[in-house]
């Protein structure tokens, strides 16, 4: 598989500055080539190293550079450049960071730590972690990763949720062509899509409280 264009490839010599710029080229290009054998099961699927060699040709950056890069994106999901400074924890918005997470309840999606340090190092109103940095930044504002009660809310996964949007837009267009609709099976609720375990915020201690501050229970 090949990711290359047609352009010519300016190769960057030993040594010079890389910026964020080209580390973000090397991120996207990555998650085109994973989306791309995703999409074609059947294709020969590339390893991790097949994958560096592809990136370091098509962008002209060296295969340590490209490897380094993607292991920094893997592990913290987000990529800097290498003399960009980091803002310490003093100086973080602490109720931004505490919004942030809570809008994933909102969206019914599942905070896990590597999408919350994904949103917090995208948004450009607040400074960069390293997951374990950011770790500790969660633990100051006491969130604890706890086991949840048998009353959580039902999470659904990505593909059901894009399967549901496709069968009523469907159904609609059936509808206004006056089709006749047959109903041949049923579905229900799987008690099972939920997490066990997630980072929870211990400061909101009632429904009232949460209310009461605009965060979620």
């Amino acid at each position: 598989m090949d990711v290359a264009d047609e352009s010519p490839i300016i190769k960057y010599p030993s040594g010079k500055y890389i910026g964020s710029g080209q580390r973000k080229v090397v991120v996207i290009l990555y998650n085109a080539l994973v989306k791309r054998e995703l999409e074609n099961p059947d294709s020969p699927q590339l390893t991790f190293r097949q994958t560096i060699v592809d990136i370091s040709k098509s962008t002209g950056l060296g295969q340590r550079t490209v490897q380094i890069t993607l292991s920094e994106y893997k592990n913290q999901g987000t990529v800097l450049s290498p003399n960009k400074k980091r803002k310490t924890p003093a100086v973080v918005d602490e109720n931004a960071i505490r919004q942030l997470i809570h809008n994933f309840w909102r969206r019914r999606e599942v905070p896990t730590i590597t999408k919350i340090l994904t949103a917090v190092n995208e948004d450009e109103t607040l400074p960069n972690f390293k997951r374990s940095s950011f770790q500790k930044v969660l633990k100051d504002l006491q969130f604890e990763y706890l086991k949840k009660n048998r009353n959580s809310a039902l999470l659904e996964r990505e593909d059901l949720i894009n399967w549901r949007r496709d069968y009523l837009r469907k159904i609609r267009h059936y509808r206004s062509q006056n089709r006749p609709i047959y109903y041949l099976d049923e579905t229900w609720v799987n008690t099972g899509e939920t997490h066990s375990r997630t980072w929870m915020d211990t400061t909101v201690k009632s429904s009232r409280d949460a209310f009461l501050k605009g965060l979620t229970t």
